[in-house]
């Protein structure tokens, strides 16, 4: 491997990421950051089609697009009932745990889980540290 000049360490194609720190979930209390309605028991995430930036929100005033419908499943719908930016992750988990029983076992992985795809997709937010 070929190596800076006058370094030891090897060259690096590409750019290098910082590893990510993990989140310490259990205290954190998310927040929703989409439209969203509700459709019988479940609900129905709103995301805009162009994005939420300034030219998403041009483009959205001119073309007047439908949004991208997310359906949740009664999972998901009693989580997103759940995150209203008071609420802690750990009191989430104990409410879906009494609620659903071994069908949600083990608890804390599957919401982590689901809170961090909804936190990558921009339908939620964090709280800052």
């Amino acid at each position: 491997a070929r190596t800076h000049p006058g370094r030891d360490r090897p060259l690096r194609r590409g750019r290098s990421r910082a590893p990510a720190e993990p989140i310490s979930w259990g205290d954190l209390r998310p927040a929703r950051s989409c439209a969203w309605e509700e459709s019988g028991e479940t609900i129905v995430l709103l995301r805009p089609r162009f994005g939420s930036g300034r030219i998403g929100r041009k483009l959205q005033a001119v073309f007047r697009p439908r949004p991208y419908r997310v359906r949740l499943d009664d999972l998901g719908s009693f989580i997103w009932r759940q995150v209203d930016g008071a609420t802690s992750v750990e009191v989430i988990a104990d409410r879906l745990g009494s609620r659903f029983g071994d069908r949600v076992a083990p608890v804390e992985e599957r919401l982590v889980a689901f809170l961090s795809s909804l936190l990558r997709a921009g339908f939620i937010s964090l709280p800052p540290r």
